[in-house]
């Protein structure tokens, strides 16, 4: 067994003990949530698995995969863009809300890698309404509204 399948078997089983513990809790409300994350995670981990034990080559080196020596700068500015963004995601949720930010959020940041407009509305729509679904809906938990919305009295 190679080094690249530990991981997924230690989520195989973070996730399992997970799902456990949440089949013990009282209410259905309680109870679907970590299911569904756990399993969703459950699943890809097993996926990582299976794809992980199939490959018999050689691990990747960084030089096959087209990086240099000396390319820090770039994967500092890398991780930089990408810690703006979730500093940018929380932002939004905290100004306008869960339902306006994660809509315009998923649209802006499919937009900003190429996505064409229709597909990046489409999809920041998908993700508000899955989440209203999920978690208004079905768990009857209450999303935060934002602070411009909570001001312009458009929330209770």
């Amino acid at each position: 067994m190679t080094g690249g399948v530990y991981i997924p078997i230690v989520f195989i089983v973070v996730m399992g003990v997970t799902m456990g513990i949440a089949t013990t809790y009282p209410y259905l409300q309680a109870r679907i949530v970590p299911m569904l994350v756990a399993g969703i995670i459950m699943l890809l981990a097993i996926v990582e698995l299976v794809k992980g034990l199939r490959s018999r080559a050689a691990p990747i080196t960084p030089k096959e995969v087209g990086q240099t020596e000396g390319n820090e700068k770039t994967d500092l500015r890398g991780s930089l863009v990408q810690g703006a963004w979730m500093v940018g995601f929380l932002l939004v949720i905290y100004l306008v809300g869960f339902p306006v930010g994660i809509a315009s959020f998923t649209a802006m940041y499919a937009r900003a890698h190429k996505t064409r407009w229709p597909t990046a509305i489409g999809l920041g729509v998908f993700m508000a309404v899955l989440s209203y679904v999920l978690f208004s809906y079905l768990v009857e938990a209450e999303l935060y509204p934002g602070i411009i919305v909570r001001s312009l009295g458009l929330a209770g």
